[in-house]
């Protein structure tokens, strides 16, 4: 399948060229953008997996994992801090200097790269086997998960998962359709749950670190709240939708 291959050899490349220019004076973005090809990654080696069983995507996915933890560490910091200036008086910096995390981060790249070379070899060994109507049965696959899961009902401990599910169709839809081809409910729908992820993990934050800040927290108790029910009606609508589909 040809579109899955070149879809994989531009997302390793983009990932390499990321691990190799690090850092260029635009780390924030860098950061985020290496995060975003390793969870494509994940999807491809969750797709190489049920192509064939013998294939541990898992196993293959750790050094890809390495990289997405310290990318994670360093860009929740800086988030945070973006975080606390829009919604309190504390203005911090992106990052810090000195940042052990970034140091840390700076020292790993050679393994890093390492590490994403030897795979890229191995993954597309696999990804070239896979036929278009088994990258549509697991795409379907899915698609069916996320209808079932939503029919059950979302509550909030479900969002990560469901956040997870819905960026994974994403980019399986992706490697054959151009983003605004993509259905906007699951573009909408992982943004918002993003956004209402950032408010509930700040919340704690505040609690702990900046006790006085009481009307902030009820700030942003209130707003992920009406994000939570906003998202709730997203989700009706698009049960609808599906369900008026499968009628007609």
């Amino acid at each position: 399948m040809k579109a899955l291959e070149q879809f994989t050899i531009k997302s390793i490349k983009h990932l390499q060229s990321l691990l190799k220019s690090f850092p260029s004076g635009k780390e924030k973005e860098e950061l985020h953008q290496m995060r975003l090809v390793i969870k494509r990654i994940k999807t491809l080696l969750g797709l190489v997996h049920f192509n064939n069983k013998e294939f541990s995507d898992h196993k293959h996915f750790i050094p890809f994992r390495a990289i997405f933890r310290e990318a994670g560490n360093i860009r929740d910091a800086g988030v945070r801090k973006e975080l606390l200036a829009q919604y309190t008086q504390i203005h911090v910096p992106f990052f810090r200097s000195p940042n052990l995390a970034l140091r840390k981060f700076k020292k790993d790249m050679p393994a890093h790269t390492k590490a994403v070379r030897k795979q890229k070899k191995i993954i597309l060994g696999e990804i070239r086997d896979i036929k278009s109507r088994t990258y549509s049965l697991y795409l379907y696959k899915k698609n069916k998960e996320l209808t079932t899961l939503l029919s059950d009902g979302i509550t909030q401990k479900d969002l990560h998962g469901l956040r997870k599910l819905i960026k994974e169709i994403i980019y399986l839809t992706s490697i054959k359709k151009k983003k605004s081809k993509i259905d906007p409910f699951l573009i909408e729908s992982a943004e918002k749950i993003g956004n209402w992820h950032d408010k509930k993990t700040l919340i704690p934050w505040i609690r702990t670190h900046v006790g006085k800040e009481i009307d902030t927290i009820k700030r942003l108790q209130a707003e992920s709240n009406s994000d939570m029910q906003n998202l709730r009606k997203m989700f009706a609508e698009y049960l609808e939708r599906r369900e008026l589909k499968v009628k007609s």
